[in-house]
């Protein structure tokens, strides 16, 4: 979930993890943002547009017809994983 969010914008991001991840009521959560609680809920209506267009006009995983899947990046960050627990840095323990 939070590689796809690379396609937001910074403001975009903190405004779609305020409203989806916290679920913060648009009030609070325009006031973290600096702006009101209307314009906050444009923004997250415009974030989550922007976030369904770029999955189903990029990711194989939503739509087959795109040419990018995920498969490759999260086999090698599945990869990655197990290289870290079977060699740990020196002193970490587990």
């Amino acid at each position: 979930m939070l590689g796809m969010l690379l396609c937001l914008t910074r403001e975009q991001r903190m405004v779609f993890i305020l409203g989806e991840f916290f679920s913060l009521k648009s009030d609070v959560a325009g006031e973290i943002c600096g702006v009101s609680a209307e314009n906050y809920r444009q923004q997250l209506s415009l974030a989550r547009k922007d976030l369904y267009s770029f999955m189903h006009n990029k990711c194989a995983l939503v739509n087959k017809a795109n040419p990018v899947a995920a498969t490759a990046k999260h086999e090698d960050f599945q990869g990655g994983l197990r290289r870290s627990v079977e060699y740990p840095l020196r002193g970490a323990s587990l």
